[in-house]
């Protein structure tokens, strides 16, 4: 009996779980996210922002390593 108990409020969790992160809003487009940090932050010329594979390019043309953010 407890274990069924258990089973049950473990799954009842999960899918409750599940639901909500499914009703997380889906976040900016990148457009969106540029305009955005234009607008609060200068963005120094030799940045690559948005651009993972060109950065990657550039890092090992130059080879450097990368900061990158994942927002």
């Amino acid at each position: 009996m407890q274990r069924s108990r258990l089973f049950a409020s473990t799954a009842l969790a999960a899918l409750l779980a599940t639901f909500a992160a499914s009703r997380l809003p889906a976040g900016d487009t990148p457009a969106e996210k540029r305009d955005k940090i234009n607008d609060n932050t200068e963005i120094n010329p030799s940045w690559i922002y948005d651009d993972l594979p060109s950065a990657i390019a550039k890092a090992r043309r130059e080879n450097k390593p990368i900061f990158a953010v994942f927002r």
